[in-house]
């Protein structure tokens, strides 16, 4: 399996921000080919190549933005030493790249696992967040009467706010 998909599953999988950049279309002369891919990790390590030097560095440079705000987007770079959109090399060609990021979803931690804090986690989970539930008690066993199906957690607290029981649900 490909350096990419294998970095951006991993990414994907620990809940760590990734962008991946792949380039969509090329015009005239490119070190970059349709198709190629690179993955930008949270950290700047990346994985993959589309095509090196200059060209590659100004996608790193659009890649990071992505990572930054989290909006797609398609970049095009010219492939000259100057002019709109150059990257400063004379190859000649165009390149079209779709940036696209893999975000963790947002987490929402509920403070509470009674009559209210039931259908927010029921809500929550409706609208793509990451639930965690976290009651106050002197008693793990009450634990069992919440409704914490899907929830990756739930965490009881003592009243000094040490946990003193938590179940991993997810």
């Amino acid at each position: 399996m490909s350096q990419v998909i294998l970095a951006l599953s991993a990414a994907i999988t620990d809940k760590q921000p990734a962008v991946l950049a792949t380039v969509v279309e090329v015009k005239g002369a490119s070190p970059a080919k349709a198709g190629t891919q690179i993955v930008l990790l949270e950290d700047g390590t990346t994985a993959g190549t589309v095509g090196g030097g200059k060209l590659e560095a100004a996608i790193l440079v659009d890649a990071k933005q992505v990572l930054t705000d989290g909006k797609p987007r398609l970049a095009h770079y010219t492939l000259t030493e100057s002019g709109e959109d150059a990257v400063g090399i004379l190859c000649g060609g165009e390149v079209s790249v779709f940036i696209h990021p893999f975000l963790p979803p947002p987490q929402l931690v509920i403070v509470g696992g009674g009559h209210i804090g039931r259908p927010l986690k029921v809500m929550g989970e409706a609208t793509g967040f990451v639930v965690i539930v976290v009651d106050f008690s002197h008693r793990p066993d009450l634990a069992r009467q919440y409704d914490v199906a899907r929830t990756p957690a739930l965490v009881l607290l003592d009243a000094a706010g040490e946990v003193v029981w938590k179940q991993d649900v997810g």
